[in-house]
């Protein structure tokens, strides 16, 4: 028997720094060496923790100054900023890209739907509280530890504890800044806030309206700011409504009191920061100084008369509006640039949950996943080598034979066959809007693969017998919220019909939906970022299901233990069956609050058509599923009666042919003990055994496996219809 039927590669770009099978191909001679095999391990990951340490791009942030107006750009490719100073920033590392992944975790257990789903909670990671949190903290340990050191000092005790601290607070403010800069605003603002709230509040420096003069607040009196024992700004009670500035001015004793703490922490911070960005800029270093020495550029206010202090007050208003412009900014420059690689590092994290037995980043899969890190159609600009190659690595192995693959991001641009827009009146109509640069080929492309190139791509595959499952990205009429009669037929039509080894994977699942009005800084203004829609392509999930199918471990685990025909490979799990659509469906919510109507659920049943996920309700022993599940898990092959045939009549006409390869040979007489022994015997005999509900039964009561004598073929009779082993070629005995 094969060792494996679950090895699978993804066609996908991720990582443009990293090695990919475009360029290895490009440069092999020969596709089918065994040379390539070294180098397509490189391409190999076994987790969703592997494949984000070598195929997870670095995000470039540039902090520029054009006219005197800041600006925070994003970049993943390492080239867009060679002659730029940048700081390199992990996606994982990112509040946006770990919201997501919550998001996909608390949705697929929460049991609702979209709609009912409160997402407040999680969206919060997207506004800057745990940033300026952590900012707080770190600057309060920093001030405290300085001030111990000189007490210890003064006392002539061990400072080397304190140096420690210091440094490492130091350490601490360093790799902030250099991964990361813009994050360090909101602090800052929150901190220029205070001081305006001083400014209208310190009834020393409320001029009378005459206009006469006040005196200066002196130090350490009430009024003054300090900060807190949480890291924030605070102003000073008067003595007699809070202790709290008795006990700061208490400290201010002895050694500590000649000590200007904040001119000294802002000090080193500068000094910090020279030597750790040679490409200093000027604003980021102000920022960080801002930041973690808050007390040491502290308005020096000299006013006399309201106007005066009204004047100050204006300054910091503009300063905290250009800061909040900025940050606003930042944060929707950089979720435009990550959110199409997020939607791809998600797919890839998804394929993994649902694939692996354990599910999550460490579980791993039986055989590593190649992953291409190019489009497939890419692959077709070099078609003659990845024709090769894959063949090779498909119908021609056995036991390292590559089953399942993996397209996703497939556009619908340049479609044959697609609907013709309504005329507008008049020879021109009204404006052409955007116009795209021709291509000279417009099967390759770099970011996505077209559905043109998507149908010549599948004749490759099918020559490979390589099961390919393919989603269209575009979310109109992808969703589940939007599909209709109109767009399954749409895609029936215009999709091939006889392609045994093609899987068209539908509904795409929302991740979160658009929200152009999203408030970073809520409930406090109105300023607000926009935050564009998730979606996981459907062919990752499809994937995953059909390789954790593969899997005894994985069927033992997920509701037929007992169940499950060790010795046997899984090629006969049928994703339709009632029990196993209960047992093994997706990690996704169901994201309607009401049904599919009874035309469009009609309309995809009749036909079976695609790899159909479905969210209505269902129940298993009283209860309804909380998760989407499978209902069509059918290829783009088509019987005489317009029905699409499931996928696992196709693995299983695979799995034939390879073990006849592997363990019987092609001569008739070989074959016909095949037949007589295996077939009639242990395969037929299996479900005494196990009974009729074990999911990998090779064969079920009435089926038969047997030989066309006249064609010399194998022919699989399954409870549905017949079909022929035709990668198996039966020669005579001579």
């Amino acid at each position: 028997m094969p060792a494996q039927t679950c090895k699978t590669i993804i066609f996908e770009k991720f990582n443009p720094d990293a090695d990919d099978l475009y360029t290895i191909l490009s440069n092999a001679d020969d596709p089918e060496s065994d040379k390539l095999v070294e180098k397509i391990n490189e391409l190999s990951v076994a987790n969703f923790a592997q494949f984000m340490e070598k195929f997870a791009p670095k995000v470039y942030e540039v902090c520029h100054s054009i006219d005197g107006n800041i600006r925070f750009s994003y970049y993943l490719d390492r080239d867009a900023v060679k002659n730029e100073y940048y700081v390199e920033r992990s996606i994982a590392e990112q509040d946006y890209y770990k919201m997501l992944s919550r998001l996909y975790s608390e949705k697929g257990s929460s049991g609702k739907a979209n709609l009912e789903f409160n997402d407040a909670e999680i969206l919060d990671m997207l506004t800057p509280k745990q940033a300026v949190q952590t900012a707080r903290d770190l600057r309060k340990k920093l001030e405290y530890n300085l001030k111990e050191y000189y007490k210890a000092e003064e006392k002539g005790e061990n400072t080397t504890e304190f140096y420690e601290k210091i440094t490492d607070c130091r350490r601490q403010i360093a790799s902030q800044y250099s991964g990361t800069q813009s994050t360090l605003i909101p602090i800052l603002i929150e901190d220029l806030k205070m001081k305006r709230r001083k400014l209208l509040t310190d009834q020393n420096l409320i001029a009378s309206e005459d206009g006469s003069n006040v005196p200066q607040l002196e130090a350490g009196k009430s009024g003054e700011l300090y900060i807190a024992a949480d890291g924030t700004l605070q102003i000073a009670e008067p003595r007699s409504q809070s202790t709290a500035l008795i006990a700061a001015n208490a400290e201010n004793t002895s050694a500590v009191a000649v000590h200007d703490i904040g001119a000294e922490i802002a000090t080193v911070l500068e000094d910090d920061y020279d030597q750790n960005a040679p490409n200093q800029n000027d604003f980021v270093k102000s920022l960080v100084v801002s930041t973690y020495a808050p007390l040491s550029n502290l308005p020096t206010v000299k006013a006399t008369t309201s106007l005066a202090i009204a004047e100050e007050v204006n300054k910091l208003e503009l300063q905290i509006n250009s800061l909040e412009e900025i940050y606003c900014k930042a944060r929707e420059n950089f979720i435009n640039e990550v959110s199409k690689l997020i939607e791809k590092l998600m797919g890839v994290k998804v394929f993994f949950d649902h694939a692996t037995v354990e599910g999550g980043e460490q579980s791993k899969l039986p055989e590593a996943v190649i992953i291409a890190n190019c489009t497939a159609s890419k692959l077709l600009g070099i078609e003659d080598k990845f024709r090769k190659f894959i063949k090779h690595r498909g119908k021609d192995q056995t036991d390292n034979r590559i089953w399942f693959a993996v397209l996703p991001n497939v556009m619908e641009q340049n479609l044959a066959g697609a609907p013709v827009k309504k005329q507008a009146k008049g020879p021109f109509g009204g404006p052409l809007g955007p116009i795209k640069p021709l291509k000279q080929n417009d099967e390759i492309d770099d970011e996505y693969t077209s559905v043109n190139a998507a149908i010549k791509f599948l004749d490759v595959m099918e020559e490979a017998r390589v099961l390919t499952v393919m989603s269209i990205r575009e979310k109109t009429g992808n969703t589940f919220g939007d599909l209709s009669v109109e767009e399954v037929h749409s895609k029936m039509e215009r999709l091939p019909k006889d392609k045994a080894h093609g899987v068209y994977a539908y509904p795409n699942f929302t991740l979160t939906r658009e929200r152009p009005g999203f408030k970073p800084f809520r409930p406090y203004n109105e300023r607000t970022i926009a935050l564009p829609g998730i979606y996981i392509d459907a062919a990752y999930p499809a994937v995953g299901l059909l390789v954790a199918c593969q899997q005894t471990d994985y069927l033992e685990r997920h509701g037929f233990r007992g169940r499950v025909c060790k010795e046997n490979v899984c090629s006969r799990v049928d994703l339709e069956s009632e029990e196993v659509k209960k047992n093994i469906r997706t990690k996704f919510n169901r994201e309607l609050s009401l049904r599919w109507s009874e035309n469009l659920r009609s309309t995809i049943t009749k036909s079976m058509f695609g790899f159909a996920f479905c969210g209505d309700v269902i129940y298993d022993k009283g209860q309804p599923l909380k998760n989407a599940y499978v209902i069509c898990a059918r290829s783009l092959k088509r019987n005489e009666q317009g029905v699409y045939r499931p996928i696992y009549h196709t693995l299983m006409e695979d799995y034939v042919a390879m073990h006849l390869k592997n363990h019987v040979g092609t001569k008739l007489a070989d074959v016909r003990k095949f037949v007589k022994n295996v077939v009639k015997g242990d395969w037929s005999t299996q479900y005494r055994r196990f009974s009729e509900d074990s999911p990998n039964l090779i064969l079920m009561p009435g089926e038969d496996i047997y030989i066309d004598e006249e064609r010399k073929k194998i022919v699989i009779h399954l409870s549905e219809e017949d079909s022929s082993v035709d990668d198996f070629e039966i020669v005579s005995d001579r």
